[in-house]
């Protein structure tokens, strides 16, 4: 993966990631990130994973790398209208899904395909944490961490009760926060985690650039006797989307109107909202779809002329960038945004 990431688009990170199977004959930990370019990268912004097998199974390193590649590539698959927590959570749960059948009739689970995950979503101006399992998220805070995840353990020291294998309706912590350019962030496995302070990963992660930072906090560990698999990954912000451009998870909610061919804007669904502003569908035609589809209109904060989004996939209706997407009821579920 490329170690700087700079964009024509606003938002940009330098990620800097390194494993080390440490003491042991084979590393089961797995990590990535993805940076993409254009529209993506506004759509649905820069992830960053990572996963750790479990010691007992022969396979959790094939669990590990699933869960990881799942996010790296079919994250960017869903629909540009979700927001960044329904488009991972979809995701994380298929890629479960598929983990917990390949389970299927194994008595022991601890020799099957289980592995945590911890995953965090640059976009916009926020990040989005999604965890299951050991492994941790942190933001640099001064001389120390800000944690961003809790441990998914039975107990203190206790067995693993919440990875990715498990069962198929495990759902993962999620968690928003904002974001502000130079933040640091670190991904870590417990080979690294559980033999450094916070206040000694805080200082490695922010003294050098991420890339040597990454391979730093895993030397440090393992001068420090660490047995495990050993991964880390930090991630500085270098520079955030501007506000006049805003994606689906900066709006707010305004209001929905249905569209169904049987209606008009001047005649709408009796389910519309009330809240729906009547000057931004002016001129909206119904669909040319089955009678009661509907369709669901993002949009974006009405700028002027020269500063309107310039997305693809987005079209323009009077000042306003409008996204579309179906819906799957005869009226609308979700919701008109603006930013």
């Amino acid at each position: 993966m490329p170690k700087d990431t700079q964009h024509k688009a606003a938002l940009a990170a330098t990620i800097g990631q390194f494993s080390a199977a440490g003491a042991k004959p084979e590393n089961q930990d797995f990590h990535g990130a993805a940076v993409p370019d254009g529209a993506a990268l506004v759509l649905k912004g820069i992830a960053v994973a990572i996963a750790d097998g479990i010691s007992p199974s022969p396979v959790s390193r094939e669990a590990a790398e699933t869960a990881v590649a799942a996010l790296m590539t079919d994250y960017y698959d869903t629909p540009d209208a979700w927001t960044a927590e329904t488009s991972a959570r979809r995701v994380i749960a298929a890629a479960n899904a598929w983990l917990c059948g390949q389970n299927r009739g194994i008595e022991d689970l601890d020799r099957g395909h289980v592995c945590t995950l911890s995953a965090l979503i640059l976009k916009g101006r926020e990040a989005h944490v999604l965890h299951l399992g050991d492994a941790r998220i942190a933001r640099v805070a001064g001389l120390s961490l800000e944690p961003l995840t809790e441990d998914h353990r039975a107990g203190q020291g206790g067995h693993l009760d919440r990875t990715l294998g498990l069962h198929e309706d495990m759902q993962p912590d999620y968690r928003r926060v904002s974001v502000a350019p130079g933040d640091i962030f670190v991904l870590t496995t417990d080979g690294v985690h559980e033999h450094l302070a916070p206040g000694t990963i805080a200082r490695i992660a922010s003294s050098a650039e991420p890339d040597a930072a990454a391979r730093a906090l895993v030397e440090a560990a393992l001068d420090r006797g660490s047995p495990d698999n050993l991964t880390a990954q930090v991630v500085r912000v270098d520079r955030l989307i501007s506000s006049a451009a805003p994606g689906v998870d900066q709006a707010r909610l305004i209001g929905w109107r249905c569209l169904s061919p049987s209606q008009t804007a001047s005649a709408p669904c009796s389910r519309q909202s009330a809240k729906s502003p009547d000057a931004a569908w002016d001129g909206l035609a119904p669909t040319p779809a089955s009678p009661c589809s509907t369709m669901a209109k993002e949009l974006a904060k009405p700028t002027t002329a020269a500063r309107r989004p310039a997305v693809s996939g987005w079209t323009r209706e009077d000042g306003w960038a409008v996204s579309v997407m179906a819906t799957r009821n005869d009226c609308l579920t979700d919701a008109a945004l603006v930013a």
